[in-house]
């Protein structure tokens, strides 16, 4: 396995706006929408993981571009990706599974769910991720407000959360 310790790393690690880069993981996700009717590359999409990194790249430049924040999203990234219906704001809960999909992947590399990006182990975005889920899924447990559902909690526990 890669020695990257944390997905958002991954990511950082190529610049996915350079122009030949850009254009290369458009015509990947271009055939993705032929054979699937839909651009939402799941995190762990085998045959490609770089296309998923890419495609949640692709929403945080969107973010920051709305916000009037420096971005690498051009108008034409945005025409292209918009030709294609692909969606540039996160869709209901996509960023809890996003999150989700990373805990999973960091379960498979690493074996446990002990995030501890100081020690260079999982990134300070999932540490804080895993770290929020327990608070709230002990404030479910204790019948106490929570914005973790059941649909979640049943998530979490299937494969094993603590």
């Amino acid at each position: 396995l890669p020695r990257s310790n944390s997905i958002a790393a991954a990511a950082a690690s190529k610049d996915c706006f350079d122009h030949e880069e850009w254009m290369s993981r458009y015509m990947d996700l271009v055939r993705f929408h032929s054979q699937f009717q839909h651009t939402d590359v799941p995190l762990t999409y085998p045959p490609n993981c770089d296309l998923a990194l890419w495609a949640a790249e692709q929403r945080k430049q969107y973010k920051l571009l709305l916000r009037g924040k420096p971005s690498k999203m051009t108008n034409f990234h945005l025409q292209l990706l918009e030709k294609i219906g692909f969606q540039l704001k996160d869709s209901e809960g996509s960023e809890w599974k996003l999150r989700f999909q990373e805990m999973q992947l960091f379960r498979s590399r690493y074996g446990h769910y002990n995030i501890n990006s100081k020690a260079g182990v999982g990134s300070e975005e999932l540490e804080q991720w895993v770290r929020v889920q327990t608070e709230q899924q002990k404030l479910l447990e204790e019948g106490k407000p929570s914005y973790l559902n059941e649909e979640r909690l049943t998530l979490l526990k299937t494969i094993g959360f603590p």
